[in-house]
């Protein structure tokens, strides 16, 4: 199990290294507004991929190998058309937001592209997953961080638009399903698309209300922060968004499949333990991770990124107490997966979004107040997120 994790972990330490040095790079020549209005674009294109990926890419680890490669190869189907229509809803919306007046058509036209990119994506990654072709995984990781990382670095030295940024993250995108679907000639049809999306209809059921409650959530501090208090602050928080919880959410998803593949060999009365066993592990990474980004945020912020972003290290402290939970609960919620827990997933998420809006609406007059509002909610979150992945477990024990 644990070599499994390594193996897959590992496999995007060098592309996370080179995100990681883009993002220095980037904040450090673009203009704090530049890099919040990017932050902000990002944010959708989150928003676009649950919506066009309807997350069926689930489907992928549930079927016969043959239904995966053709719900893989034959993804294009629906999530061509859902971005299409994700693109229209976010055009209309753009007329109804404020904060969205300055992403431009351009932008929306590339947030969709970015979006159908990446839910496609899912779809080919999970599949390389399932067929063991790890290689392929690594080079997908590789390869188009480089090639975009280098093309929006020079191009953040020459002007550094919000545009041009999203174009590179794009293109990123695109590389990494040219590498994923490379080999991938599976034979299908639009009928039998069609009908295993109708036989796989309770996926998107539970999963994609869940899915889209998911993306909400994922993107409230943003959105939230940026229509309160200003780009100055959703900037902070995007900056600690890209430098901090990307990375971990790789490493975390790198977990969680693993401990996917190591559930369906495993008896069910041996996964507490073994949860135990892993969460008490992850927790203690975590531990020593967080007095690293505490170091980072008192000591060097300024001086790697340039005095401009002094002032977003007393973001990322703030930000901790959810560090060290999100790696150590999403990696274990997997569960709710795997044991067709979707339901509890949906309920959870469900709860995440009236926590948030409870948050907006009465702690929004004051940054620290809303910040600690946050935190608090988050801290709940993940500790009903527990409980579930332990009762469904013992839902699934019962039953065998």
């Amino acid at each position: 199990m644990f070599k499994d994790v390594f193996s897959l972990a590992s496999s995007s330490v060098l592309g996370q290294v080179i995100n990681l040095c883009v993002l220095l790079f980037v904040a450090r020549l673009v203009s704090v507004e530049t890099y919040g209005a990017y932050a902000i674009c990002i944010t959708l294109v989150g928003y676009m991929v649950v919506f066009a990926s309807a997350k069926y890419h689930h489907v992928v680890f549930s079927g016969s190998l043959d239904e995966a490669r053709k719900i893989a190869t034959g993804n294009f189907v629906f999530t061509g058309l859902l971005s299409a229509i994700g693109f229209l809803l976010v055009l209309i919306f753009k007329g109804v937001f404020g904060k969205l007046q300055d992403v431009s058509f351009v932008d929306l036209i590339l947030i969709s592209l970015a979006g159908f990119f990446s839910a496609s994506n899912l779809f080919y990654y999970y599949l390389c997953l399932r067929e063991d072709r790890l290689s392929v995984i690594f080079r997908s990781r590789l390869i188009p961080p480089l090639v975009g990382g280098i093309g929006m670095v020079i191009y953040a030295a020459m002007s550094g638009t919000q545009t041009g940024l999203l174009f590179f993250y794009t293109l990123t995108n695109l590389l990494g399903l040219i590498i994923l679907s490379g080999r991938q000639r599976g034979g299908w049809s639009v009928e039998e698309v069609v009908l295993l999306l109708k036989k796989y209809k309770n996926f998107p059921l539970y999963l994609l209300p869940a899915g889209v409650l998911e993306a909400f959530n994922s993107g409230f501090l943003l959105l939230a922060s940026s229509e309160l208090f200003g780009l100055e602050v959703s900037a902070a928080f995007g900056l600690y968004l890209r430098l901090v919880v990307s990375p971990q959410g790789l490493v975390v998803s790198s977990i969680g499949d693993m401990l996917r593949r190591k559930i369906v060999t495993s008896s069910v009365s041996d996964l507490p333990r073994l949860l135990r066993r892993l969460g008490a592990v992850l927790f203690l990474i975590s531990a020593i991770c967080a007095v690293i980004i505490f170091l980072f945020s008192k000591f060097g912020i300024g001086f790697v990124l340039g005095d401009k972003w002094g002032y977003a290290g007393k973001y990322f402290i703030w930000m901790l107490p959810i560090f060290v939970l999100s790696f150590v609960v999403p990696s274990l919620s997997v569960t709710l997966y795997v044991f067709n827990g979707q339901r509890y997933d949906l309920f959870l998420q469900a709860i995440t979004a009236g926590l948030y809006c409870c948050v907006y609406f009465v702690a929004s007059r004051n940054l620290e107040t809303f910040v600690a509002a946050f935190v608090g909610a988050n801290c709940l979150k993940y500790l009903i997120e527990l409980l579930l992945c332990f009762k469904c477990i013992g839902e699934a024990n019962e039953t065998t």
